[in-house]
């Protein structure tokens, strides 16, 4: 499998990583992490979440909905949302634009979700939900990529010469996993398409 034939490489190549680049790596990615902690306070959520959750349960419910059952209404909205999953690559052509295949990760990853959260609707779905969950794996590994790699250039900015060299060995080690790995997405994505078509058609 594509996701299996990029990730070996990890284990063979896990040893010559410079352990100074590691090192700047962790950092890097624990001072954002605590950033975020700092910003985001669960309380502060939560009171937020419940207000919202009181003032939306002294809403009228909107007349086009009122009379709805649930489960039709759902079969309903996954449709719309199948069919727009369906149409991505027409908003988003280019499969070696991180930018455009990033939001593409992250409205397939709320489908699947979804699907695998709702028992009403996830049915006749094993093979469509499996060939979605190897192009998630792509996609993730490819956004992991692309910020390591930005914020390996970042680092180098301000190193020495010989960080500098390490960096690019590691960067010149991850990019032959990346081309790969991009060289796969067009070939899963199709797969994933056409098993979505074959499910639409059961519903």
């Amino acid at each position: 499998m594509a996701i299996e034939k990029i990730k070996t490489p990890l284990v063979r190549h896990e040893e010559m990583y410079p352990e100074k680049l590691a090192e700047l790596l962790w950092q890097a990615r624990n001072n954002e992490a605590q950033r975020i902690k700092q910003e985001l306070s669960l309380k502060d959520i939560t009171l937020e979440l419940a207000s919202f959750i009181i003032w939306l349960q002294g809403q009228p419910v909107a007349p086009a909905y009122a009379n709805k059952e649930l489960e039709p209404f759902l079969w309903s909205r996954i449709k719309e949302w199948s069919n727009s999953i369906a149409s991505l690559t027409k908003r988003y052509p280019d499969f070696s634009n991180m930018l455009e295949m990033h939001k593409i990760r992250i409205k397939v990853k709320r489908f699947r979700y979804v699907m695998m959260t709702l028992p009403e609707i996830n049915k006749n779905t094993g093979n469509m939900l499996r060939k979605l969950k190897k192009l998630q794996d792509i996609l993730g590994f490819l956004h992991d990529e692309f910020i390591n790699s930005a914020m390996v250039s970042k680092i180098a900015a301000t190193s020495t010469e010989s960080l500098q060299c390490e960096m690019a060995l590691f960067k010149g080690w991850e990019s032959a996993k990346v081309e790969e790995a991009a060289a796969a997405v067009p070939d899963l994505w199709e797969d994933f398409c056409e098993e979505l078509e074959i499910w639409q058609d059961t519903i």
